[in-house]
């Protein structure tokens, strides 16, 4: 089974939720790595805005008297040393070094102090800016310790103040003199960002979390919980629970949906119960036409096949053994003085020989064989695939059984009835020619003293027929 609706609607919101909760905190944090480099960067262009201003106050001043260190705190006249701005420079750039956590430094293509020799990053950045590169350039590397750096470098451009110095080499008014090279130290500032960043992927994952856990439930709610009733009472009514019914309160399409499922529901139980009714009565009329059928059929008194189903039933015996070339015989039997009986003890009494006669009859029959009442006391037994011999012993077997059967008729004394039974067996002709030789056998029979089976020989019919006598 592939994914169900309120799962995929779910999924699809957890997409969405992802990408733009990711994006959002992803953004924040982005900006924040953003403004902590924008700090250093910032610190950097104040701390090189001012030196540069100082600078260009000592060349217009022609550069600065300095005392010696040899006792600060007393005023001497004789002892001074005289500073140029980039000596100055360099004494700042180890000052600051030592007190406050960054490096500055001076350099240019052609120093007049070695010191000021550039390092291949700062001579980088000098010959782009030689080139024309204009504005700051920022750099990241890595201090002799391993710590992470942010390197600013600023161009210094030729003044007339500076050609007091440097007019030698060949400088002009507007040309690049070198640059400041800022170092600092980046280790807490980073660390700080990354923190920053940290805290708010955390926090985005929270909020994520719960926007999550949040609209998944009201998902639930609102469309999974009436999409599983629905689909649960839509799988109860296909397997014919017709009660079944769902109470769904949203205010939307899924109440709808309920209620349409509702009102299909009870119109299928009114249908199926007319349906039922119907079907009762199909039934009950079924019923009622077999019985009809079986009245059509059957002898009212004994239950066995009446004469006109006889013959029916007989032509269709004759016409399969014909087509099948297999055996076909018939018994005639006839109770005997059937007559004196009805004399003696009434009809009633006679009614009541017939029935156990007939059930006698049935009581010694093969499921294939086709037992009918042909008329009066006579009784007729079609035997399919019964050749003459077999067709004899059956008919003997049954003489004996109705033989020895005493029959109560409330009189006291049990009667003992006997039957004549003629037998033929189907060689040729038609229903009406094999009857006649069954009855011709029967009618031998009782002439030769009743209670006996005879069989019929068709090599005399028409002209006369052969009876063999099986006693």
């Amino acid at each position: 089974m592939g994914w169900r609706l309120a799962s995929k609607m779910q999924l699809i919101m957890a997409i969405v939720l992802i990408v733009f909760v990711a994006g959002l905190f992803g953004f924040l944090a982005y900006r924040q790595g953003q403004r902590g480099l924008e700090g250093l960067e910032q610190q950097a262009r104040i701390i090189t805005d001012e030196l540069i201003i100082f600078r260009q106050w000592l060349a217009d001043n022609g550069g600065v008297w300095v005392g010696t260190p040899a006792d600060a705190f007393a005023p001497q006249v004789a002892g001074l040393d005289f500073k140029v701005p980039a000596v100055v420079t360099s004494e700042l750039s180890r000052y600051t070094e030592r007190t406050q956590n960054f490096k500055i430094r001076i350099t240019s293509l052609k120093p007049l102090n070695p010191s000021n020799n550039p390092t291949p990053l700062e001579r980088e950045a000098l010959e782009m800016f030689v080139a024309g590169e204009t504005g700051e350039l920022k750099f990241w590397g890595s201090d002799t310790d391993g710590e992470k750096v942010f390197q600013y470098i600023r161009p210094l451009y030729t003044e007339a103040s500076c050609l007091n110095c440097h007019d030698k080499e060949g400088y002009q008014v507007g040309d690049v003199l070198g640059a400041l090279s800022l170092s600092i130290p980046a280790g807490t500032t980073l660390a700080t960002i990354r923190r920053d960043i940290t805290s708010y992927l955390l926090l985005g994952l929270v909020a994520l979390v719960a926007i999550l856990l949040t609209t998944g439930f009201v998902i639930w709610w609102l469309v999974a919980r009436p999409l599983h009733q629905i689909e649960v009472a839509t799988r109860s009514l296909a397997v014919g629970n017709l009660e079944t019914r769902v109470e769904i309160h949203t205010g939307d399409e899924l109440q709808t949906l309920g209620d349409s499922l509702n009102s299909m529901a009870v119109r299928l139980s009114r249908s199926y119960t007319a349906l039922e009714r119907l079907t009762d009565v199909n039934i009950s009329m079924e019923a009622q036409r077999e019985k009809l059928q079986e009245a059509v059929i059957r002898d009212g008194l004994t239950g066995l096949y009446n004469h006109r189903h006889f013959r029916e039933r007989l032509r269709t015996e004759i016409a399969r053994s014909s087509r099948e070339n297999t055996p076909l015989s018939l018994l005639m039997a006839d109770i005997d003085r059937f007559k004196n009986i009805n004399d003696n003890y009434g009809h009633l009494a006679g009614d009541k020989i017939l029935t156990n006669v007939a059930r006698l009859i049935q009581e010694s029959i093969r499921e294939s064989d086709i037992p009918a009442r042909y008329g009066g006391e006579e009784f007729a037994l079609i035997l399919p695939g019964t050749s003459s011999s077999a067709a004899q012993a059956i008919g003997e077997r049954l003489r004996k059984k109705v033989e020895s059967n005493l029959i109560d008729l409330g009189v006291g004394i049990p009667v003992q009835v006997t039957i004549s039974i003629g037998v033929a067996t189907f060689s040729s002709g038609d229903d009406e020619k094999l009857i006649l030789m069954a009855d011709r056998a029967l009618y031998s029979a009782k002439k030769k003293g009743r209670n006996r089976v005879m069989v019929a020989d068709w090599q005399e019919f028409p002209k006369t027929a052969k009876i063999i006598d099986s006693n």
